[in-house]
């Protein structure tokens, strides 16, 4: 994270910085892709309790077809994701227009790949079938379809502020609804959460430092995006 930023006050013209372009845009590529991967294989049940060889525990959960697909969708709501905020945070307009069709296009592709995955999981993966037909998964699977529509026609209209928001609940729900989906799992169906978790005093412990944390994070956070986007709105207004 430091390294991207300090690109940034760079100069862009040298080998140097067109290197580590490529570096942060091909690690921006992996890091969903195997995020996404890593959960549909969770959410599959495909991760052993007991170690079975190296290609049995480390290699054959994560190479099926349906945690491929659920990687390949995770790098679609990132790039989308990337696309609307961009669109937002341009000052040019021929650039918002740009950022603005690619959000479009992505998300169109990214709720077709998702009505696929869910349905190919449905048909194929018992435990899939299992964990999406609870009615607190369905439940946050309408609001993420909901928010998906909206945040399109938002994008079709150029209002792209309901656009950032729409896709953020859009994203959120997808992540509420794999936990909805799996609970109690951590791993299903081997280990559950309260079979997972530490001891009580421990977990209170954890707490209180991340409350400790969270009360000197979250400040320094609202302080640099005041910052920045004091200094986005200055060029915009230039």
């Amino acid at each position: 994270g430091s390294a991207f930023t300090f690109r940034a006050y760079d100069s862009g013209r040298d080998d140097v910085q067109r290197r580590w372009s490529r570096i942060f845009a091909i690690s921006s590529l992996l890091t969903p892709l195997c995020l996404g991967t890593a959960a549909g294989a969770v959410a599959a049940g495909r991760i052993l309790p007991t170690p079975e060889g190296f290609t049995a525990s480390f290699v054959s959960p994560w190479l099926a077809p349906l945690p491929l697909a659920i990687g390949i969708m995770a790098v679609l709501l990132f790039a989308y994701l990337a696309a609307i905020y961009l669109a937002l945070a341009a000052s040019e307009p021929a650039l918002v227009e740009d950022f603005r069709r690619r959000a479009q296009v992505t998300g169109l592709v990214l709720f077709v790949v998702a009505v696929a995955v869910a349905v190919w999981g449905v048909a194929r993966v018992p435990i899939v079938r299992g964990a999406l037909e609870r009615p607190l998964a369905i439940g946050v699977g309408v609001v993420g379809t909901v928010a998906a529509g909206v945040a399109l026609w938002a994008l079709r209209t150029r209002r792209l502020e309901v656009a950032r928001l729409a896709a953020g609940t859009q994203a959120t729900a997808f992540i509420a609804g794999w936990g909805a989906a799996q609970w109690p799992w951590i791993i299903p169906p081997t280990l559950t959460v309260e079979a997972a978790a530490a001891p009580r005093p421990t977990l209170v412990l954890l707490l209180l430092a991340l409350g400790a944390g969270a009360a000197i994070l979250l400040p320094s956070l609202a302080y640099l995006f005041r910052v920045f986007g004091r200094e986005a709105r200055s060029e915009k207004r230039r």
